[in-house]
């Protein structure tokens, strides 16, 4: 059986059809839901969120990552450029801002982002995945080490399941902290 073209393209190690997989998959499509906000989300008020950046991606050499699904997900454009590729860190002081109720803290200076409450388990467990994945040190460049450990020991959301289940199907393969949560969390941690 022939490919199909989209499968076929790729552009830096990338499959395109990884890449517009966020809008749909195989007739399953991904919820336009800020994993941050938890809004629904139309038109352009979207873009994809790499929860482990892209720029700490290319330099460990986790080509394959940029478009793994479990570390992609749907944000509100507002908020994802001021999350830009900043460590992923618990909030202090007040430099805390509101989107509706949800209340985030970005500090350009220090380059840190701290995410409300209802995405710390959905990131923490997508940082695991790709460090468990790909070999990426997320622990010093991408998320704080304590707060990654806080976080992936908080509940799995129906959105994060459901995240996951079409990320799953396209890609054949899970993300452990996500499906194992009540215990993975705890056993896999490493030294």
């Amino acid at each position: 059986m022939r490919a199909r073209p989209a499968l076929r393209l790729a552009v830096g190690g990338v499959c395109l059809l990884r890449v517009r997989a966020l809008s749909m998959l195989g007739g399953r499509r991904f919820e336009r839901i800020c994993v941050y906000t938890g809004r629904s989300l139309e038109g352009p008020a979207w873009s994809r969120e790499h929860v482990v950046p892209v720029s700490v991606l290319k330099g460990c050499g986790a080509r394959n990552a940029r478009g793994d699904l479990h570390n992609l997900f749907i944000a509100d454009r507002a908020v994802n450029a001021a999350r830009r590729d900043y460590t992923l860190v618990e909030p202090w002081g007040n430099l805390r801002l509101r989107l509706g109720d949800d209340e985030w803290m970005v500090d350009a200076r220090a380059r840190v982002f701290a995410p409300p409450q209802r995405a710390r388990g959905a990131v923490a467990r997508a940082c695991l995945y790709v460090r468990d994945t790909y070999g990426v040190d997320v622990e010093s460049r991408a998320i704080d080490a304590s707060a990654l450990w806080r976080w992936a020991d908080l509940p799995v959301s129906d959105y994060e399941r459901r995240h996951h289940v079409v990320a799953q199907e396209q890609q054949g393969r899970c993300n452990p902290y996500v499906v194992g949560a009540d215990d993975q969390a705890s056993r896999g941690r490493k030294a």
